[in-house]
């Protein structure tokens, strides 16, 4: 009997306890990134019950006493102070970055007027816009670069709303036709883009309490699940988006009601749906210190709290995947790749009641960390900082972080751009990254010169042309993943843009998972498969590809045979579609070890690989045997080491205070076969150590055990990966 399993492991990482600020950034952040005043108490993060006097870097802001009384406080009323103690207009800062400061002093009948009232006052009111070509560098009114307008609806055509925020899309899969989910204040609407120059408002779900600035919406098996933040107890909203199919056109906009609902929480900032696992993490809410709040959704009518994750404080936003990345040691496990303000910080949530931090960082230029997105192969992760332009006073910027090992990213390089707006959300589509990046709009990033750190901006479409400042309005939120080709803007003050990229057209290639493995019971011979996509984007209409094993080890056959596609991704509506593929590798019964097969995607002009390995295993690997011998002299530095197991993918390394290792120090799992350690170690202190192998069908038992004596003087050896 044959069992394939995939690569499940964990790594226990040290470090320091996540410190909180109670006063922070107030007054300074925009709609898109709230940072409220904070304490921590358990569990929880729960706004002052009066305003303190907050300070942030060389800015201070008060909120005049008059709020609690007008609750429509026009812009020019607020009171803002600079290092130097001159008067600073707030509007240049961020016009809305007294919400959080007003909210508390707020009856809930006047949150919805002052928000409305503010926005009304800042937005430029625009008229409808249809099937606008970019042409010398303009449509109509909006600066553009190789970008037309298919449509703008301005914030006037939606049902009394007064600001726009986050987006989503969804496509029904029984009929092709694109939606956008469109973030308001006092709702979400939908809106059909299956006309992309004739678009249609179909309907609107209300908010569940109160109009709020902050909203955020996913899709998951045909279900939006629906957040909004600082509006009295929001909780989660659930909507049947096949509800959009059979609506009367002759009664559109229709008010819709929710399908189901989940109060595990009251305010959320931003909800992450993982559609492969079937959760959902809702993100700075008033649980789990603003951490991950996990909820199964796999039933969507019936979510299901599933965990939380606090150890590192507010979670801003998040990317969670099924992992198939580069480091082998993760392979299969649910990652959280999370912007925590102050570092990137990614956890393994694979246990829902365990889950693991595996790294945290962040560059000396992060002042917020904002959002971010992984590269298709799930090797870099684009992290942007919403308070970076602000604070530092350059360009827009775009962190790049190589994730080949998830314990200790590295920085690539930072991208900085030729405007001065301030970026916002960010995602990465084949070779490029769209941006959303307030008052600039939509700028896209060519992603070819990534390794190196570079990146360069071939298309863009502005959609407040008025002014590229550091200034938080205009373009929150952009979704470039319609099969059309259709890239859609949310923006807080203009309305909703329905955007064509005209980018070079190119496949990818893709695999469903990186690493098989096959876990023999009994002696046989047997075929194992993955999946594998091809991609066409950007109206590709070149030559087919061809695709075919280019690399494969000696000791195995393996075979690639194209699926029959499915009437929806070859609807002739999209030009979009894909090709599945489907990887075989027959592995003799007496073979083990790994078995890597390159598949390539070929035309004259363009080439994409992957590679897939399969790794079989008749049991669990031997002990290994350390060549260090029984002892390890300070002066060697800690340096560790031991044999290569056939069978070993990755190692598990130990320390302990005593032989029989009832008392740990630390444990790390690593690819190599060496380890060098240098945290403190007491002076005249015996250590014992011990490693084994490895692999996706479990772990072998322990090499004999080894010791270490530290002379009179401390050595210092935090232990780090090499």
């Amino acid at each position: 009997m044959y069992t394939v399993h995939r690569f499940f492991s964990a790594r226990r990482m040290k470090r320091p306890m996540a410190l909180w600020t109670l006063c922070f950034f107030v007054g300074l952040m925009a709609m898109g990134s709230h940072t409220q005043t904070v304490f921590a108490h358990g569990d929880g993060v729960h706004a002052p019950t009066k305003l303190p006097a907050c300070t942030s870097r060389a800015l201070t802001c008060e909120m005049p006493s008059e709020v609690a009384a007008q609750a429509n406080l026009p812009l020019e009323m607020r009171n803002c102070i600079d290092g130097a103690g001159a008067a600073v207009d707030c509007a240049d800062v961020a016009p809305f970055g007294y919400f959080e400061l007003a909210w508390p002093l707020l009856t809930a009948a006047n949150q919805a007027d002052w928000v409305d009232g503010k926005v009304i006052a800042a937005a430029t009111q625009r008229d409808p816009l249809f099937a606008t070509t970019c042409s010398d560098g303009m449509a109509g009114e909006f600066p553009c670069s190789q970008i037309d307008l298919q449509a703008f609806l301005p914030l006037d055509m939606f049902p009394d709303a007064a600001s726009g925020n986050d987006s989503w899309g969804w496509t029904d899969p029984a009929t092709g036709t694109e939606y956008v989910l469109m973030g308001l204040n006092n709702g979400t609407a939908f809106v059909d883009i299956s006309q992309p120059e004739s678009p249609v408002i179909v309907g609107m779900l209300p908010t569940h309490t109160v109009s709020s600035s902050w909203r955020d919406m996913k899709v998951y098996a045909n279900y939006a699940f629906i957040v909004a933040d600082l509006s009295s107890d929001h909780g989660l909203q659930v909507f049947d988006l096949t509800q959009l199919r059979n609506v009367d056109a002759a009664a559109m906009p229709v008010t819709f009601a929710e399908t189901a609902y989940y109060s595990e929480f009251g305010d959320a900032h931003n909800i992450v749906i993982n559609e492969q696992s079937g959760f959902a993490y809702a993100v700075g809410s008033d649980t789990c210190r603003g951490g991950l709040h996990m909820i199964n959704i796999q039933d969507p009518l019936h979510p299901q709290f599933a965990g939380c994750y606090a150890d590192d404080g507010y979670t801003h936003d998040a990317r969670c995947v099924i992992y198939h990345g580069p480091d082998l040691a993760y392979n299969d496990h649910e990652i959280c790749f999370n912007s925590n303000e102050d570092t990137v910080t990614v956890v393994d949530v694979s246990d829902k009641a365990a889950p693991k931090m595996l790294s945290r960082v962040a560059t000396a230029e992060n002042h917020y960390v904002h959002q971010g997105w992984l590269t298709e192969d799930q090797r870099y992760f684009l992290q942007d900082d919403e308070l970076d332009e602000l604070l530092d006073k350059h360009n827009t910027r775009t962190y790049m972080w190589d994730m080949a090992d998830l314990d200790a990213p590295s920085l690539v390089g930072m991208y900085t751009s030729a405007l001065t707006s301030t970026d916002h959300n960010l995602y990465v589509l084949g070779s490029h990254v769209f941006e959303a990046n307030y008052t600039s709009g939509l700028r896209v990033l060519d992603l070819a010169g990534l390794p190196t750190g570079d990146l360069q901006e071939v298309a863009y479409f502005d959609t407040e042309p008025d002014n590229d400042s550091s200034r938080t309005r205009s373009a929150w939120n952009v979704y470039p993943f319609f099969k059309s080709g259709s890239v859609v803007v949310s923006t807080i003050t203009e309305g909703l843009f329905i955007l064509k990229p005209h980018l070079p057209p190119e496949f990818t290639l893709n695999s469903d998972d990186n690493l098989v493995a096959i876990c023999r019971a009994e002696d046989s011979e047997s075929t194992w498969q993955t999946g594998l996509t091809l991609t066409y984007l950007n109206g590709y209409s070149g030559p087919q590809p061809t695709v075919a094993i280019t690399e494969a080890p000696t000791g195995i056959s393996s075979s690639l045979i194209e699926q029959p596609s499915s009437a929806a991704l070859l609807a002739s509506s999209l030009s979009t579609q894909e090709t599945l593929y489907t990887l075989s590798a027959q592995i003799p019964m007496t073979a083990s070890g790994a078995f890597p097969v390159q598949v390539t995607a070929t035309t004259d002009a363009m080439q994409q690989a992957v590679q897939v390995i399969f790794f079989a295993a008749d049991e669990v690997p031997a002990a290994v045997t350390p060549q260090s011998g029984t002892a390890i002299l300070p002066e060697a530095k800690g340096v560790f080491a031991w044999q290569a197991e056939q069978q070993g993918l990755i190692y598990e390394f130990e320390l302990a205070a005593d032989s029989e290792f009832s008392h740990i120090l630390d444990m790390i799992r690593t690819s190599d076969t060496q380890l060098t350690i240098t945290m403190q170690l007491a002076a005249q202190t015996e250590y014992f150590w011990r490693v084994r192998a490895v692999n996706p069908c479990g772990a072998g038992p322990y090499s004999a055990v080894q010791s270490i004596r530290t002379d009179g003087s401390k050595i210092f050896l935090p232990i780090m990966k090499q």
